[in-house]
């Protein structure tokens, strides 16, 4: 819903503004600060942030799995998708609304879908990476880990700016982390539940059990990535699959906090609720196929790199 829709839905609550024991979160606010008359969003700086420490992170994990590209260069392929891909898809789900579009709706300053952004621009990469032809799964298994640590501070974003992606009305008595956003961008009196937070606790327990359940090995200082190596995970594609199945459930479960209007035409799930099982649905594909490759022993460059290997040892 947009904000409109988002204020008339808390207006209509029944819990009464100013319950006790509700946190009033009156540090959200849209403008985080002001210098020289210009004003430095909330939103904006953290979106910058998450950009800036996911592709810090992106560049040490392309190393240690020892994939060779030019991570400046995956950066802004990566931003031309994420921007292209957002947009479209807030703009097909506007139609599917039933709203009207405007150049507006294409505004890069404000709205962007989390799923459409990096649909967009992990298709954008797949295009970059098959021109220097890199494995689409083992790259895959290091950009995906990274684009849930990137969440988990965008979201922090929607928070501090109060955009009004919160959740349903909660009760302080039995929710007693419920907010309300007095100087929010979209405010609201009401207690509701911290939808936001939710989402980047989510997002950060994908992260981490990518990273835990399939890490990479550390890579010394000075080396070089070695592109007839064999691969550093031991079965491509699985670190894939389980962010794609946890992020997945997650959303579902999430979506349960927002303010998105079930839908018919998806059994009466919402549209995020709806992507997040096709999501679930090919991380459990790919896990399955990549079980059947490792069934099957190693792929005959992945043997021809560990026999290299092994013959300089």
């Amino acid at each position: 819903a947009g904000p409109a829709g988002v204020a008339a839905q808390v207006a209509r609550s029944t819990v009464p503004a100013g319950s006790p024991g509700c946190i009033v979160a009156s540090f959200v606010r849209p403008v985080l600060f002001s210098a020289f008359g210009i004003n430095v969003y909330s939103y904006g700086v953290m979106v910058a942030a998450a950009l800036g420490v996911a592709f810090k992170v992106f560049a040490g994990e392309l190393q240690r799995a020892r994939i060779k590209l030019d991570e400046i260069n995956c950066f802004f392929v990566f931003l031309v998708g994420f921007g292209i891909g957002s947009k479209a898809h807030l703009a097909l789900s506007a139609v599917g609304a039933g709203e009207e579009l405007s150049w507006k709706s294409f505004d890069l300053r404000t709205g962007h879908s989390f799923i459409g952004s990096q649909v967009g621009a992990v298709l954008a990469m797949l295009v970059y990476i098959k021109r220097n032809g890199v494995g689409i799964l083992p790259f895959l298994d290091v950009l995906l880990p990274c684009c849930m640590l990137g969440h988990v501070i965008g979201k922090g974003g929607c928070f501090l700016s109060g955009d009004g992606c919160y959740g349903p009305p909660a009760d302080p008595q039995r929710v007693p982390w419920a907010m309300s956003f007095p100087n929010a961008l979209v405010p609201t009196q009401e207690p509701v539940h911290p939808t936001p937070i939710y989402e980047s606790i989510c997002s950060f327990i994908v992260f981490a059990a990518a990273r835990g359940v399939f890490p990479l090995p550390p890579v010394n200082e000075g080396d070089e990535p070695e592109p007839e190596a064999a691969p550093k995970f031991p079965v491509a594609g699985r670190r894939t699959a389980l962010v794609l199945v946890l992020y997945g459930f997650g959303r579902v479960v999430v979506e349960q906090f927002r303010r998105h209007p079930p839908i018919n035409l998806f059994g009466g799930l919402t549209e995020y609720q709806f992507l997040a099982l096709v999501l679930l649905l090919v991380g459990a594909a790919i896990e399955g196929w990549s079980r059947l490759q490792a069934s099957r022993g190693p792929s005959a460059p992945e043997a021809e790199g560990k026999a290299r290997a092994k013959k300089t040892d």
